[in-house]
C-alpha cells in the first residue's frame, strides 16, 4: 500500500485499484467471478479489462487463477491543455454562415470531469439540456473542470447538437464510455485526453483498439493531438559500461523545459516490444544532482518477463 501511494496509485487503507486482465476475453467472467470469491471488488468490465479493488492479502492467491494473465496499475489519462482558440482556428463561423448548427446530432465529451458544470449552464456556456453520466464513481463535477471547457468549445462550434457528457478515469471506463455511445447512435466522440504506455505509437493497444472500435461502428473520433509534441523524444538504445543509456549533449532532454519547486514531473518509458510477450528488461531512474553527486528521485523496475508490456513509469 505505501508502494501504491507512493506511485499515485488509487488506494483506501486497505485495498489498491488494479487493472486485471484475462487470458481472453470470453474468460473475463469466470476470471472476475474467481475474483470475488477472494473477496476482491470487481467495480467494472470492459472486453478482457477488469477494474478492481485488491486488498494485498489477496495478490498471491489472485496470482494463482488460472483466467489471469495479468494484475497492474491502471493506465493513467492525463486532460490535455485548452487554450480557448479553437473557434477561430477551425473558422467555424462558415460553418454556422452555412446554416450548419449541428442539428439532429449527438456528440459524446468523454473526459476526466466536468467541474463548474451548473456554473456554465447558468452562465449560457452550455444549454441546460444536456445528457450525463459517471463511469468514475467519484461524481461527475469532480476532480477537473477540463471536459466542462471542452464541451464549451463544442457547444460553441455547434450549439444545436445534443450533448453527452461522460466521465472516466481509467481504461476500463473508457470502453465502457464507447460502449454507451454505439448503444445510442452517438457518431461523434471528442476526447481531449492523452493515455502514455499504452503501445509504442503504432496503432495498436489498448486504448487504441476502444477507438478503432468505436471508427469500426462508424463513430468519428476526435482525440486531441501533439500536446506532448515536445516533451517526447525516441532514439535507439546505445548502452554504456554500466548498462545506462548513454545521453550526449546533442541528444538529451533540455528542450523538454523546466520544471519548478512544487510541480509534478510524470516521466514514461516505452520500448519496441512484444506487448504481451516476452521482452527486455529495461528500468527507468530520476535523479537529481545535488551540487556533488547524482541523488534518485525515483524509479521504475518492474520485471519483464514471459507475459509483459515493454514500460515503465
Amino acid at each position: 500500500l505505501a508502494n501504491a501511494a507512493a506511485r499515485l496509485v488509487e488506494s483506501t487503507p486497505g485495498e489498491v485499484r488494479v487493472l486485471l486482465e484475462a487470458t481472453e476475453p470470453s474468460r473475463a467472467q469466470a476470471l472476475a467471478a474467481g475474483a470475488e470469491r477472494l473477496g476482491i471488488r470487481v467495480v467494472g468490465r470492459h472486453g478482457a479489462s477488469l477494474d478492481a479493488w485488491v486488498a494485498p492479502g489477496c495478490l498471491t492467491a489472485l496470482s494463482e487463477l488460472p483466467e489471469l494473465r495479468s494484475a497492474s496499475e491502471h493506465h493513467r489519462p492525463h486532460a490535455h491543455v485548452i487554450e480557448g482558440e479553437q473557434l477561430g482556428l477551425m473558422k467555424a463561423s462558415l460553418a454556422h454562415t452555412n446554416g450548419t448548427w449541428g442539428t439532429n446530432v449527438k456528440v459524446a465529451v468523454i473526459d476526466l470531469g466536468f467541474a463548474g458544470l451548473s456554473a456554465a449552464q447558468a452562465a449560457g456556456e452550455l444549454p441546460g439540456a444536456l445528457v450525463t453520466a459517471d463511469y468514475s464513481g467519484t461524481g461527475l463535477t469532480n476532480d477537473t473542470e477540463h471536459g466542462t471547457a471542452v464541451a464549451e468549445i463544442i457547444h460553441e462550434l455547434a450549439p444545436q447538437a445534443q450533448l453527452h457528457l461522460l466521465k472516466i478515469a481509467n481504461s476500463v471506463q473508457l470502453g465502457q464510455a464507447k460502449d454507451y455511445c454505439k448503444a445510442n447512435g452517438i457518431r461523434i466522440i471528442n476526447h481531449s485526453v492523452g493515455w502514455f504506455n499504452t503501445s509504442f505509437g503504432d496503432g495498436t493497444g489498448v486504448i487504441c483498439n476502444i477507438v478503432n472500435d468505436a471508427a469500426n461502428s462508424g463513430i468519428l473520433w476526435v482525440n486531441s493531438a501533439v500536446n506532448e509534441a515536445e516533451k517526447h523524444w525516441q532514439t535507439t538504445f546505445s548502452g554504456s559500461s554500466g548498462g545506462f543509456h548513454n545521453f550526449t549533449p546533442t541528444n538529451n532532454f533540455n528542450e523538454m523545459g523546466w520544471y519548478e519547486g512544487g510541480e509534478s514531473l510524470y516521466v514514461y518509458l516505452s520500448w519496441n516490444g512484444t506487448w504481451g510477450g516476452y521482452n527486455s528488461d529495461y528500468d527507468l531512474y530520476v535523479y537529481r544532482w545535488n551540487g556533488s553527486a547524482w541523488v534518485t528521485v525515483a524509479s521504475s523496475v518492474s520485471a519483464q518477463g514471459s507475459y509483459s508490456t515493454p514500460v515503465e513509469s
